[in-house]
């Protein structure tokens, strides 16, 4: 500035000089300046050089706390008990007792069938037995008496005998017909124990039983309680084969949900889980791991595991959708930082943590990851600043600059 200055000054004092020394002047003025410029801005750049470069990064400090890593399978509800129930025998529908969305329990009657063929079956067979007792309880009456009779007159011969009465040849006459007396006697005896005493082995009192049985089967009844969820058949047509009802229970429902391989060690028998159910507005549920089949399933390759639910207030119904939360590890305590730091050296993995405003690598262990949080089980402790944003081109003792 100084010398910009100085040449102002000679102009003024030339100015009354001739032209051409004023224009050489103006030029020598502008050189100078030029000068002046480049020499200030290679200043500026040696300063600017001589600055240091920090890179920006963003941390997160270590947390202590608890973490758990959980799965999330989908499925429909089930009722906890179901079956379907048909008539053993074929018969016109009589009369109908419940309908769908009726509770039931066990032993009421469903519905009923007409009785008038299987009524005269069973009396006819009963008449029948009736008639074979009778016989059998005359022949047996018949049979004691001519035995008693020839019991009698073998005491008789035996005296006559021994007295010389009668020959030996007689007294074995007498012998022949007590034998055969003894013979029907017994064989009687045992017909009339096996009808009375074990009539399953005859066969009219077979007969009988199955008639019996046969008519209160026109008698449908519930096997369970429960609720009726299909009504298949209408009051004066034919019941058959096919299913009639279907009676459900509903105090509990399960989930069946398919797990891994790698998963399913990790689940225990009565194990709590959250069970979401959506069309009730994503209610959350408490349900327990009641059944791990110990097989996998050929086609997916999958383990099949029962959730059972509690429905004591009956808004769970057969169908809903639903998802369940399994807890497979779960760590207290535990030190925590964000999954984003980590970082991956061949088979190691590490991190970076701010020290005295440079970045240092930390070789770590890792434990339960949910993939949010991670579980460091080496390397760390509560407190420290790691790098969560910026770390995946620093280099070890590089001087940063913590950014929020």
């Amino acid at each position: 500035m100084e010398l910009e200055t100085l040449i102002l000054e000679v102009i003024m004092e030339k100015t009354g000089s001739n032209l051409k020394s004023v224009l050489i002047l103006v030029i020598l003025l502008g050189l100078v300046s030029i000068t002046i410029l480049i020499s200030g801005c290679q200043k500026s750049t040696i300063v600017a050089a001589t600055e240091e470069i920090l890179t920006p990064v963003k941390t997160e400090k270590v947390t202590i706390g608890t973490i758990e890593k959980n799965m999330t399978y989908a499925g429909y509800l089930k009722p906890v008990k179901e079956v379907d129930i048909s008539t053993k025998s074929m018969g016109i529908v009589e009369r109908i007792f419940f309908d769908v969305g009726d509770e039931v329990k066990a032993g009421e009657i469903l519905f009923s069938m007409d009785k008038k063929t299987a009524n005269n079956s069973l009396m006819v067979l009963e008449n029948q037995m009736d008639t074979q007792a009778n016989q059998i309880t005359s022949s047996l009456k018949m049979a004691e008496m001519q035995f008693n009779d020839a019991k009698k007159r073998l005491e008789d011969m035996s005296v006559l005998l021994s007295e010389g009465v009668i020959s030996s040849q007689q007294f074995e006459d007498i012998k022949i017909g007590y034998d055969q007396a003894k013979l029907t006697y017994e064989t009687a005896q045992q017909s009339y124990d096996l009808f009375y005493n074990n009539p399953s082995k005859t066969s009219i009192e077979a007969q009988v039983s199955t008639a019996k049985e046969n008519l209160q089967d026109h008698e449908v009844r519930s096997p369970l309680s429960g609720v009726i969820a299909q009504r298949n058949i209408e009051e004066g047509e034919l019941a058959g084969s096919l299913p009639a009802f279907k009676v459900v229970q509903l105090e509990k429902v399960i989930l069946e949900v398919n797990v891994s391989e790698s998963v399913i060690s990790k689940i225990v028998l009565n194990q709590q889980v959250e069970v979401e159910i959506k069309r009730l507005g994503d209610e959350v549920v408490v349900g327990k791991v009641v059944e791990i089949s110990p097989s996998v399933d050929k086609r997916t390759f999958t383990y099949p595991v029962k959730i059972e639910i509690d429905n004591k207030k009956g808004l769970l119904k057969d169908g809903m959708y639903a998802e369940v939360s399994i807890e497979l590890e779960k760590s207290d305590e535990a030190i925590l930082i964000n999954r984003n730091a980590i970082l991956l050296d061949n088979i190691q993995k590490y991190i970076y943590v701010v020290e005295d405003d440079k970045s240092k690598r930390v070789n770590i262990e890792i434990g339960v990851d949910n993939g949010t949080k991670i579980e460091v089980i080496k390397g760390l402790y509560e407190g420290q600043e790691v790098i969560i944003k910026g770390q995946d081109y620093l280099t070890d003792g590089e001087k940063v600059q913590i950014i929020q």
